[in-house]
């Protein structure tokens, strides 16, 4: 799986110059139908900077933003996410690997932190990340959106298959699919072989010519400890023994057989855990009385975090909490609210459970803090004063 430069770059010129074709043409009929939104698109990483085939190429589903241009040329598309505008290749690793500064801020990607911290786990591969010629991150499909529910109705497949040709110019090792999504997505149109499992409740693998494919959960889904060990040293398996067939079997037979049964058995766990009936109403009732922790009420179920958030405490779907800006409905859409990211990285990053929606920063259902109602009312109090410590 080798490309020299010249030869490398003279394919993903004609690639792009292909691809731009199918794109355009898109994005010029979505901005004809909008009267409010502009469509654009675009890659991740440069792949103009690209020199050689990476060991990994990284595909999510679509950017995780707006942006791009919509009338691209192939030589446009080829210079990536325009946040990497004018970076050489150390420098679009520093903007992605960047840590939070000194007043809390979360800077970097959450995503290539996630990536890492799983990839720290596998032995020869604990720096992968660190190094731009080791790794290619782009998407399934290349129009930005803030949530993946959000992608407009187009031919996914059709542009979906620009991206297959990519992984056959670039012929990485290994072609980690984000989410399932993209591991949906590349099942529609691949001629080369479904996806299987590999690792219950986790992995799925397939090859694409001398490529192998894992699809794993989207970094910004919740691993467990146990799961990001089991991710990262399959990875890491695979990139180490990538001429070599791999099924269940080699790996379950190789040194990541105790982490996979450890992985398991917590999964066996957490199943039992959902058996257990806890009274959400009792859990709230404990928790807005609790003397040690004071909630002023907005309205119903609704009370202040801090001075701009707002927590709703509720019986409501099983019994969730949710937090939002408190001027929600006027003036501060999650997309619109300047700490919507920062936040959500904090809760992916530092705390368990938590998920994000198009009406909630973040979200968790009150099960999910604990076994029993006291200590339920115990974590929930610890995480929210961890919360309130974070936005100060």
């Amino acid at each position: 799986m080798s490309n020299d430069k010249s030869q490398i770059q003279e394919k993903l010129a004609s690639w792009a110059k292909e691809t731009v074709n199918v794109y355009n043409p898109i994005a010029d009929t979505l901005n004809k139908e909008s009267s409010n939104e502009k469509w654009g698109y675009y890659t991740q990483t440069p792949l103009s900077l690209v020199s050689q085939s990476p060991d990994l190429l990284i595909l999510g589903i679509n950017p995780g933003s707006g942006g791009g241009k919509d009338n691209m040329t192939g030589e446009e598309l080829l210079k990536g996410n325009p946040c990497f505008e004018g970076l050489n290749k150390e420098g679009v690793v520093k903007v992605m690997r960047e840590v939070r500064d000194d007043n809390k801020k979360r800077n970097g990607w959450a995503l290539w932190h996630r990536l890492n911290d799983m990839l720290e786990k596998s032995p020869n591969n604990k720096n992968l990340l660190k190094y731009f010629e080791n790794f290619v991150l782009s998407n399934m499909i290349f129009f930005g959106t803030d949530h993946e529910n959000e992608i407009p109705k187009i031919d996914k497949e059709k542009c979906a298959k620009q991206t297959l040709k990519l992984i056959d110019y670039l012929e990485p090792k290994v072609v980690i699919l984000l989410g399932k999504q993209s591991r949906d997505l590349y099942n529609r149109i691949t001629d080369k072989g479904k996806l299987e499992v590999l690792v219950p409740n986790s992995i799925y693998h397939c090859m694409y010519d001398k490529s192998h494919i894992l699809a794993i959960k989207h970094t910004a889904y919740h691993y467990s400890y146990d799961e990001i060990v089991v991710v990262g040293k399959t990875i890491g398996f695979v990139l180490d023994h990538h001429e070599e067939a791999i099924n269940k079997e080699t790996i379950f037979s190789s040194y990541i057989k105790n982490d996979i049964i450890r992985f398991e058995e917590g999964q066996k766990t957490k199943q039992s855990k959902k058996k257990l009936k806890v009274n959400s109403a009792k859990v709230i009732k404990l928790l807005t009385s609790n003397p040690c922790f004071q909630l002023t009420m907005v309205k119903k179920d609704h009370y202040y975090l801090s001075e701009n958030l707002v927590i709703r405490i509720t019986n409501a779907d099983n019994g969730y909490l949710a937090i939002r800006h408190k001027n929600y409905d006027v003036q501060y859409p999650n997309s619109k609210y300047v700490f919507t990211e920062e936040y959500r990285n904090f809760l992916n990053t530092e705390k368990q459970g938590w998920k994000c929606d198009n009406y909630w920063l973040a979200k968790k259902h009150i099960n999910d803090f604990g076994n029993d109602e006291n200590e339920i009312v115990k974590n929930i109090i610890s995480e929210l004063n961890d919360i309130i410590e974070f936005v100060r």
